[in-house]
């Protein structure tokens, strides 16, 4: 077969690519130099994942926790008179 000429380096692969640990974000942790190592990079990332279940559990408290608890009287006294749910909750009352 002449004139077929094959360049070899089209089929180099670079071996540290497909190392375990490389991709993904332990990969990028190490290739921006945060992480030293895939060990320390998995204590970040496990870190990481532990503050925001930290976190959203605290954010889930705070929002059902407000400690103000109002009657339904209260609730409608807090209602504008022209309020559409105001005026339903009167309808429904004259019933």
């Amino acid at each position: 077969m002449e004139g077929v000429d094959f360049d070899d380096q089209q089929y180099y692969r670079n071996p540290g690519i497909n190392l375990p640990g490389k991709s993904g974000l332990i990969g990028w942790l190490i290739g921006r130099g945060i992480a030293r190592d895939v060990r320390r990079a998995n204590i970040m990332l496990a870190s990481l994942i532990i503050v925001a279940v930290v976190a959203s559990i605290f954010i889930l408290r705070m929002g059902n926790s407000s400690g103000e608890h109002f009657t339904e009287s209260e609730l409608e006294a807090l209602l504008p008179p022209d309020d559409p749910h105001f005026i339903a909750k009167q309808k429904a009352k004259e019933k």
